[in-house]
C-alpha cells in the first residue's frame, strides 16, 4: 500500500512539470557536492549570525506549538540535514529571489521546504545511514548462523531481535524517503515561483526532461 501510494505521488509530480523541476533540483543540488569545485563553492558561503537566527525561525516555524505527532512529522523531513546546510541553502534561494523579484513573492513555508529539500538531498545523510545499516545487516548474516548453530536461546534469540531492528531501521531510512519528500513539495504554494527559481539556480531542465522522455507543453512564467 506505501508503494502504490508514493507511486501515485510520484505520478502527480511528474504530471505538474513545476514540481517535477522541484524534485530534480534535488538531484542537482547532490550533484553540486560530487566535484571538489562545487564543493568548495558551497562551503565558502558565509551566513551571518544574524541571519542565521532568522534562517532558524524560518527552518523552526511553529514547532514549539506543535503536539507529539506533528513535532515527529518535522523531524521525520528535517533531520537528515543540519542546520548549517540548510542555511546555505536558503540565503541562496533568496539572494538569486532577490535578483529577480521580491522575496516576499515566495512564501516562507515555501522557501522552507525548498531549502530543506535540496539540503536533505546534498547532505546525502540518509544515503550513508543506509548503507551503514545494510553493512550492519550483512555483517549479522554470519553472526545470526553462529548464534543459531549453537543452540543457545542466549544467542540467537537477541540476534535475531537486532537483525529485525536493523531492517526495521533500513526500512524506515529508505522506503519512505521518496514519498516524504514528494508529500512536502506538493505542499508548496507558490510553485510557479519556487521552479522559476530552480532554473535559475540550476539551469534548465527540458533537455533532462526530454532523455527522460517527457515533454511538457508549458513551462513556469517569467517573473514580472
Amino acid at each position: 500500500m506505501g508503494t502504490l501510494h508514493q507511486g501515485i505521488v510520484l505520478g502527480d509530480i511528474i504530471d505538474d512539470k513545476r514540481l517535477h523541476i522541484l524534485e530534480r533540483a534535488g538531484d542537482r543540488a547532490a550533484a553540486t557536492f560530487n566535484n571538489p569545485e562545487g564543493i568548495q563553492i558551497f562551503r565558502s558561503l558565509s551566513v551571518e549570525p544574524e541571519i542565521a537566527q532568522i534562517m532558524k525561525r524560518v527552518r523552526d516555524g511553529d514547532y514549539s506549538s506543535l503536539g507529539l505527532f506533528g513535532k515527529f512529522a518535522w523531524w521525520d523531513y528535517r533531520m537528515w540535514s543540519n542546520q548549517d546546510t540548510f542555511n546555505k541553502w536558503a540565503l541562496l534561494l533568496l539572494l538569486r529571489l532577490d535578483e529577480k523579484q521580491s522575496i516576499s513573492a515566495l512564501p516562507r513555508e515555501d522557501l522552507e521546504i525548498c531549502a530543506t529539500h535540496l539540503a536533505n538531498y546534498s547532505s546525502r545523510r540518509a544515503e550513508r545511514l543506509s548503507m551503514a545499516l545494510e553493512w550492519g545487516m550483512g555483517l549479522s548474516i554470519p553472526l545470526a548462523m553462529l548464534a543459531r548453530w549453537s543452540g543457545r536461546r542466549a544467542l540467537y534469540l537477541p540476534m535475531n531481535g537486532w537483525q529485525r531492528l536493523l531492517l526495521g531501521a533500513w526500512m524506515y531510512v529508505e522506503l519512505p524517503a521518496g514519498f516524504r519528500e514528494f508529500g512536502y513539495l506538493r505542499r508548496i504554494r507558490e510553485k510557479d515561483v519556487a521552479a522559476r527559481l530552480m532554473i535559475d539556480v540550476f539551469g534548465d531542465f527540458d533537455e533532462e526532461f526530454k532523455e527522460m522522455g517527457i515533454e511538457y507543453e508549458s513551462s513556469p512564467p517569467d517573473p514580472v
